[in-house]
């Protein structure tokens, strides 16, 4: 009998456990991510497959059933500005594992945050009312929008649902009320029917038309309108997720500016191309974004000669124009005087209707951009015909599902700042990859919040306080407008928005604000009108008020636009109307003159100054 050497056993027994090892079976539902040597080599699917030790790994295992994720509650705000708590319920499946697995990081994060941003924009297009009773067609939209987002990810959308949609407390309770009040409407409609029939036969014809009309008149006259405006800038959110053992719950603000104007700005990155001609600021940083090597490495090298010193490399007779940098020896091809530069900067974008104003070369989406300039070429670029009457002639974003663009996302500013970073469930930052918080809520920091009017004593050129003919200190207006960004910094440090006390250890005096919405009732030199004169919160006197009564609509410093508050256009008009429907000031002269009221929602002036 022959025996083996006891290394041989040892050698076959150790080859035997390793093709054992490698040896897989991939169940039923799933698929296994081959790489040989670090890079992509297939897909297993059901059945006994085989792997070449040290040289093939598995590395991924995909779960191709259908998975249901539940996000935390988000707050969303709607069209008519009432923030909610949504949470939603995705059902997905992966389809192509290969995509899934090299297609995005951490894809259950990136499908929360883009469920997240996509149920922003949709309810922000929606009033409160609408959002409510149009849970299909949110879900509908969701879903085709994340469809198509994730396709590139191998993941695909089968279902979203609105699993739960709270208003806030105070407009559950208004809910609530204005139900009991429809019921108590209808019993007294009804009650007044046969009341309003017997009223109407008892009229006398031109008679009673002529009362009627005298009486209407009348209550025009004395009509005040209201529209409310509040200085609050920023909105406390409480955000509550469920844990294990509890629950988290963080807190966030806001901000709030006016409804017509773009407050709140998204963040993004991406590469911009301009021809930039070759100058003193051509130092290395500069030339290393130049898109060409050959013209890159040609600067690279005329610097160099100088020592590193761009204007002496470019400038002066060393221009490109007086002396050229020279790509061959025969001096033939030349590094040309504008080059492309390609640089990776940061953008701010915000969400816009498509209108005939809209800048279809400012769209982020490249493809939402395409689409849009072959509506343009199928217009013949007449922007009016492309991108009016959209409910009638649609642009689709899927046909067959009937899902248009209405809203696009465009670069926006450039002069924006940020109010928060990135955090996570449990409220605390998320870093990137160099251990950086994410700034997130984009500011932009040139809308202007409100002017604030200021008496202030008058100073002659030595420095001292100038005294009047009457022995009084003579004074001057001041004004000093506040932006929304400094509005929103000041509540976040706990100061009041208003600084009545701004320059008081100067001698200056507060007056009062003026933010956009605010009424204002002016003199009026042809009738004689002075609202300090009068009783501004007799009601009897409305008649008098209401041709005078004029609301903030825009405001810059030392130019400041009013408009009558009955009147609806926002559109500057003849100067032959100046008085009647709007009326400016283009300094701080006669401010003074005029009278700061408050109006409540029934019409009413409840109160004279500052409130």
């Amino acid at each position: 009998m022959i025996k083996m050497p006891l290394a041989i056993i040892l050698l076959l027994i150790i080859i035997l456990v390793i093709i054992v090892a490698n040896i897989k079976i991939v169940p039923q539902a799933h698929s296994y991510i081959i790489e040989r040597l670090g890079g992509y080599y297939a897909t297993w699917g059901v059945g006994l497959h085989f792997k070449v030790p040290f040289i093939d790994r598995i590395a991924k295992k995909v779960n191709l059933k259908e998975h249901v994720v539940d996000f935390p509650p988000q707050p969303v705000i709607t069209k008519d500005n009432v923030t909610m708590q949504i949470d939603t319920v995705v059902y997905y499946q992966i389809t192509d594992p290969k995509l899934f697995a090299y297609g995005v990081e951490r894809p259950m994060m990136a499908i929360e945050n883009l469920t997240a941003t996509t149920l922003r924009n949709i309810i922000g297009d929606l009033e409160l009312d609408e959002t409510l009773t149009s849970r299909d067609t949110v879900n509908t939209k969701m879903r085709a929008i994340l469809d198509e987002a994730t396709d590139p990810w191998g993941i695909k959308i089968n279902r979203v649902e609105l699993k739960n949609i709270m208003p806030p407390a105070e407009i559950q309770d208004a809910m609530e009320r204005q139900m009991k009040a429809e019921r108590e409407r209808r019993e007294s409609i009804l009650r007044a029917e046969g009341e309003k029939k017997s009223a109407i036969l008892l009229a006398e014809g031109e008679k009673e038309s002529a009362i009627l009309r005298a009486e209407a008149k009348k209550h025009l006259e004395n009509t005040l309108i209201s529209i409310k405006a509040k200085n609050k800038v920023i909105t406390n959110n409480i955000n509550k997720t469920k844990k294990r053992g509890g629950v988290n719950t963080k807190k966030q603000q806001t901000p709030r500016g006016q409804l017509h104007l773009e407050t709140i700005y998204g963040c993004c990155r991406q590469y911009l191309t301009k021809e930039e001609k070759v100058n003193a600021s051509f130092d290395v940083s500069k030339i290393a974004t130049v898109s060409s090597s050959v013209y890159r490495d040609a600067l690279l090298k005329r610097l160099q000669e100088h020592h590193n010193d761009p204007k002496k490399a470019f400038a002066g007779r060393n221009s490109l124009d007086k002396k050229p940098v020279w790509l061959d020896k025969e001096q033939i091809r030349k590094v040309p005087e504008k080059v492309k530069t390609v640089t990776f900067e940061t953008i701010y974008t915000i969400r816009k209707e498509i209108s005939p104003d809209l800048r279809v070369d400012k769209i982020i989406d490249s493809g939402v951009r395409k689409m849009l300039t072959g509506r343009l070429k199928e217009y013949g670029n007449d922007a009016k015909k492309a991108f009016s009457n959209l409910d009638e002639k649609p642009i689709w974003l899927n046909k067959e599902k009937g899902i248009p663009i209405k809203r696009v996302t465009i670069s926006g500013i450039s002069n924006a700042q940020s109010l928060h970073v990135k955090k996570d469930k449990d409220g605390k930052p998320v870093l990137d990859g160099n251990g950086r918080n994410i700034p997130v809520d984009f500011v932009n920091t040139g809308n202007n919040h409100h002017v604030a009017v200021y008496r202030r004593p008058v100073i002659d050129k030595n420095g001292q306080m100038v005294i009047d003919e009457n022995g009084n200190l003579k004074y001057e207006l001041e004004e000093v407008v506040v932006t929304f960004f400094d509005a929103v910094t000041r509540v976040n440090l706990g100061q009041p928005i208003i600084d009545k006390d701004y320059k008081a250890s100067e001698g200056w005096q507060f007056l009062f604000s003026m933010k956009q919405n605010e009424y204002f009732v002016f003199p009026n030199k042809k009738t004689g009108f002075n609202p300090k004169e009068i009783d501004l919160l007799d009601a009897d006197n409305y008649g008098l008020i209401s041709p005078n009564l004029f609301r903030v609509q825009k405001f810059t410093h030392k130019n400041y636009v009013f408009r009558h508050h009955l009147e609806t256009t926002i559109k500057d008009t003849s100067s032959t109307l100046k008085g009647i429907i709007w009326t400016d000031f283009r300094s701080s002269k006669g401010l003074d003159k005029i009278v700061k009221v408050r109006v409540d929602h029934i019409g009413q002036i409840v109160s004279l100054g500052e409130y």
